[in-house]
C-alpha cells in the first residue's frame, strides 16, 4: 500500500472525538480504569458497533414476518442478496490462529493475538453481556497500547462490533436451524459481526487504494480514510451477522459491490 494511510488514522480520529465528552479517567470495574486517550479512541470507534447495529436491524426489517421463524433458505437468500448485492464473497472461518491476514495489504498478525483473546471469551456459557463488555474493552485497552497504527482501526472495528453484536443478539437471536443450539447460535453471530468488521475493514483500505476515485479522495482530504474503512467495516460485519445468524457458523462476508457503491455515495 502506498506509504501508509493507516499511519494517520489515529491522529485523524483523536481530532473527531468530541471535547469534554471524556473525563481524565473512567472506571470500568474497581479494579480496572481507562486513561483518556485510550477512552478517546475507544469513542471513537464505538459508533461502528452502533451503526452495525442499525443495518443490521434494517436489514431484518425487510421481512414481512419475524425472520426468527423463516426456516427456508431460499427466501432468506433472496432477501440476503437483495440487500447486500448478487457478488458477494462468504468465507468460513473456523480458527482465528489459522489464517492471520486477508488478501490485503494490511497486515493484521499481532491483532490476532487479541482477537483470540475475545474470541475465548465466546466460549464462556455463563459470561454476561456486562462481563462480556468489559472484558473486551480491558483487551481494547492493551491493543492501543502496543498495536501500530496500521493493525489498530480494523481490531477497534473487531472489538466494538463485537460489544454491539452481543447486545443486539442476545436480546434478539432466535434458534433458526433445529440442528444449531441457542447457545452456538449467539456465538456464531457475535463471530461472524466482529471478524465481518476485522476483515471488512481491511478489504475496505485496498479497495480504496485500488479504486482511483476513492484514491483519489483519501488523497485530496485524509480524514475521509477512516470513515470509508469503517463504514466498510459496518456494511461486511452486518452481512456477516446476517450469514451467520443464518447458518449457525463462524463466517465473514465482503459485498464489495455494496461497499463500493456506498463509499463513492457518500459526502465526505
Amino acid at each position: 500500500m502506498k506509504r501508509s494511510i493507516f499511519s494517520k488514522i489515529i491522529v485523524i480520529l483523536a481530532m473527531i472525538v468530541t471535547l469534554g465528552f471524556v473525563s481524565c479517567k473512567n472506571e470500568i470495574a474497581d479494579d480496572f480504569e481507562i486513561d483518556s486517550y485510550s477512552q478517546s479512541i475507544i469513542d471513537s470507534y464505538s459508533n461502528v458497533g452502533k451503526e452495525h447495529n442499525i443495518m443490521l436491524n434494517d436489514f431484518f426489517s425487510t421481512f414481512e414476518v419475524n425472520p426468527r421463524a423463516i426456516l427456508n433458505d431460499d427466501l432468506y437468500n433472496e432477501r440476503f442478496r437483495e440487500y447486500f448485492g448478487n457478488d458477494v464473497k462468504i468465507s468460513d472461518f473456523a480458527g482465528f490462529s489459522s489464517r492471520s491476514n486477508t488478501q490485503s495489504d494490511v497486515n493484521i498478525e499481532n491483532a490476532i493475538v487479541y482477537v483470540n483473546r475475545i474470541d475465548s471469551l465466546l466460549d464462556s456459557e455463563s459470561i454476561s453481556t456486562e462481563n462480556f463488555i468489559r472484558e473486551v474493552t480491558s483487551i481494547e485497552v492493551e491493543a492501543i497500547a502496543n498495536l501500530s497504527d496500521d493493525e489498530l482501526q480494523p481490531f477497534m472495528c473487531y472489538a466494538e462490533v463485537a460489544k454491539a453484536s452481543c447486545e443486539f443478539w442476545n436480546g434478539n437471536v432466535g434458534d433458526v436451524s433445529p440442528r444449531v443450539s441457542l447457545g452456538k447460535k449467539i456465538k456464531a453471530c457475535i463471530a461472524s459481526d466482529a471478524l465481518g468488521a476485522l476483515f471488512g475493514a481491511t478489504a475496505t483500505a485496498t479497495l480504496i487504494v485500488m479504486d482511483p476515485l476513492l484514491y483519489g479522495i483519501v488523497t485530496a482530504n485524509p480524514p475521509a480514510f477512516p470513515i470509508m474503512v469503517s463504514l466498510g467495516a459496518v456494511i461486511c460485519s452486518a452481512a456477516s451477522s446476517a450469514e451467520g445468524y443464518r447458518t449457525g457458523t463462524n463466517v465473514y462476508v465482503i459485498p464489495e459491490s455494496k461497499v463500493l457503491s456506498s463509499l463513492k455515495s457518500k459526502k465526505y
